[in-house]
């Protein structure tokens, strides 16, 4: 599979609040599926996309949009007494849509989005303050960090033939390593001397004129069809 890797992080941060957004404004089933083709339009053409790991989190959804439509078709309230099959599945179905449009186009765009250099731009590019930047990048790497001890100390409880399934056994040193974690990290950012004239040695990815070009592209897309 090709590496396409052209458009900024930042632009589908952006790309992902306003589509999240029209979804939430938005009642019309149409517009829902519309938003949807035009994530997976804009990830295609930015990114390599993680079509295994979509496909998996769309199935995963089913049952949760499932649920919300026989909840909703179970206990909403129509708007008159019509008992027109397309007025009674109308709540249902938006609500069951919207469900199911936003945890799928946050989900597009968190996986292929490189929050490390957003974060470095904003600070960099956008005075982010570097305090809340560096601990924003903190929480990033502990979440890989706590993804890690995961693996191994579940590894090290299979090498001890350890095989009962109590969450105890994996709950309680996962937070012995958080906490480790949490305090080397509070020393690291601690002996930087974090200041709001720090220097950055890596330079990310600049905003360029191709990126604008996307986001107003996309913006006249969306009001196009309203």
């Amino acid at each position: 599979m090709k590496n396409n890797n052209f458009g900024h992080d930042l632009l589908l941060l952006v790309l992902s609040s306003l589509f999240i957004t029209c979804i939430f404004v938005s009642n019309n089933i149409d517009m829902y599926l519309i938003i949807c083709g035009l994530s997976l339009v804009n990830v295609v053409c930015m990114r390599s996309i993680k079509l295994k790991y979509l496909i998996v989190f769309s199935l995963c959804m089913l049952p949760t949009t499932i649920g919300t439509f026989v909840a909703a078709l179970l206990f909403a309230k129509t708007p008159n007494t019509s008992f027109v099959m397309s007025e009674i599945l109308d709540i249902p179905l938006t609500l069951a849509l919207r469900t199911f449009c936003i945890a799928w186009v946050s989900f597009i765009f968190i996986i292929h989005i490189n929050f490390t250099n957003s974060i470095l731009y904003a600070m960099q590019c956008l005075k982010l303050p570097i305090k809340i930047g560096y601990a924003l990048l903190a929480m990033i790497n502990a979440m890989t960090h706590i993804k890690q001890e995961f693996s191994r100390i579940h590894i090290a409880q299979k090498m001890r033939g350890i095989s009962s399934l109590n969450p105890l056994h994996i709950l309680y040193p996962l937070m012995i390593s958080a906490s480790k974690y949490a305090y080397v990290c509070g020393i690291s950012l601690e002996a930087r001397g974090l200041n709001p004239h720090k220097t950055f040695i890596h330079q990310t990815k600049k905003w360029h004129l191709l990126d604008s070009l996307i986001l107003l592209l996309n913006i006249l897309l969306i009001l196009l069809m309203n």
